[in-house]
C-alpha cells in the first residue's frame, strides 16, 4: 500500500497509524498491529507532554516488528479458528448425508427384494416359461399374427 505523506497537522498517533500501513501490505494486519501498539502505549505509562512525540517515535521503532508479528499471529489464529468451526459444521452435515445414503440403500435393496419375490411367486404359481414367452411373441410377429 503506498505511503501517505506525513502532515504536520496530524497528531502523532495518526502518523504512527500511517507508518503501520506503510510497513505491511495487509490492511487488516496493519489495523491489528496499530491496536496492539496503542494497547502497549496505554499500558506503558507514557506522558502526554512535549516529549510525547519523541516517546511515541521510540516506542514505534522498538515495537514495530513485535506488533506486526503479533498481528500476524492473531490473524492466523482467527483463520484457524474459523476453519476448525467450518470443519465441524461440514462433518456434521456429511454425517447426516451419509445416514441418508444408508437409508436410501436399505430401502432400495428392500424394494428390489420384494420385486424379485413377487416375480418368483408369479413364476412358481403361474408356471410360465419365461424364456418361451418372448420367443413365442417374436414368432407370431414374424408370421404377421397378433399376439394372443
Amino acid at each position: 500500500m503506498p505511503g501517505r505523506p506525513k502532515s504536520p497537522t496530524h497528531p502523532p498517533h495518526i502518523a504512527i497509524f500511517t507508518r503501520f500501513f506503510d510497513s505491511t501490505t495487509s490492511r487488516l494486519e496493519a489495523l491489528i498491529a496499530y491496536g496492539i501498539f496503542t494497547e502497549s502505549e496505554r499500558n506503558g505509562g507514557f506522558d502526554t507532554n512535549e516529549g510525547y512525540n519523541k516517546n511515541i517515535d521510540s516506542l514505534f521503532a522498538s515495537n514495530k516488528n513485535f506488533c506486526l508479528d503479533e498481528a500476524r499471529k492473531a490473524l492466523l489464529q482467527a483463520a484457524s479458528t474459523a476453519i476448525e468451526e467450518k470443519k465441524k459444521e461440514i462433518a456434521k452435515a456429511h454425517k447426516r448425508f451419509r445416514g441418508f445414503g444408508v437409508w436410501e440403500a436399505f430401502l432400495g435393496a428392500f424394494v428390489w427384494s420384494i420385486f424379485l419375490i413377487g416375480v418368483s411367486l408369479i413364476s412358481l404359481y403361474a408356471k410360465p416359461d419365461l424364456l418361451e414367452i418372448p420367443r413365442h411373441v417374436i414368432e407370431q410377429l414374424r408370421q404377421g399374427q397378433p399376439h394372443q
